[in-house]
């Protein structure tokens, strides 16, 4: 007996495929809500954060504005971040010295390109190597002898769709990355400003009356 020749497609088949075709778009509906909601966010970032150190301006001023010794309070260093490497360049401290950092987790420059002393840094530089970022670190002395320093960083996060929906995942991470580097900064000022008292005036002690005013030597008497 012969037996008949007819279409291998079952109705399981068309089953499959309708199947299949309705996983497909809804895949390409989804991808593009992700894509739309990611060039709706907004491309730039901001973070800051503050703390309350009780030292004189000259201390910490003398710890922020050294890039040789970012090391020591930055976030980015080798005992958070096994493999890291840094260096800095531009001479130890003030306008256009800087710091160079590279790990398997994370990597940048940042450098000083203003510098207003015992106030305000200006930087910039680069996150990952390609995101540019600036920021300042500011100092501002407070009435009961503290002085409150604040340090914020913003950029640009370009045309990536990625980056720009993990713009709040990256914001909280350097946030945290901010407060742990301001709490080694105020312990490591204030541990110093308690080695190194205040000068002392040289005239506290003398006799009230013995002192001339300031400047009363200066011109040499008149002959008369």
């Amino acid at each position: 007996m012969r037996c008949a020749r007819g279409s291998t497609n079952g109705p399981g088949d068309a089953t499959i495929r309708g199947m299949l075709r309705r996983v497909a778009i809804i895949s390409l509906a989804l991808f593009g809500l992700i894509l739309g909601a990611a060039w709706m966010t907004p491309d730039r970032w901001r973070v800051e954060w503050s703390t309350e150190i009780q030292a004189p301006s000259e201390v910490i001023w003398g710890w922020v504005s050294a890039p040789s010794r970012w090391p020591e309070w930055t976030p980015w260093n080798a005992q958070r971040d096994p493999g890291f490497t840094h260096e800095h360049f531009g001479g130890t401290d003030g306008y256009g010295s800087g710091y160079r950092w590279s790990s398997p987790r994370t990597s940048g420059e940042l450098r000083i390109i203003d510098s207003e002393p015992m106030w305000r840094l200006r930087l910039a530089g680069e996150l990952e190597d390609r995101f540019p970022v600036t920021g300042t670190i500011e100092l501002v002395p407070l009435d009961d002898g503290r002085v409150r320093v604040l340090w914020s960083e913003e950029g640009e996060l370009g045309w990536d769709p990625l980056m720009r929906l993990f713009r709040p995942m990256l914001e909280k991470h350097l946030r945290l990355d901010f407060e742990a580097g301001l709490d080694t900064l105020r312990e490591l000022a204030e541990a110093e400003a308690r080695r190194s008292p205040p000068p002392q005036d040289p005239h506290a002690d003398a006799p009230i009356g013995t002192l001339l005013p300031e400047g009363a030597l200066s011109e040499p008497p008149t002959p008369q």
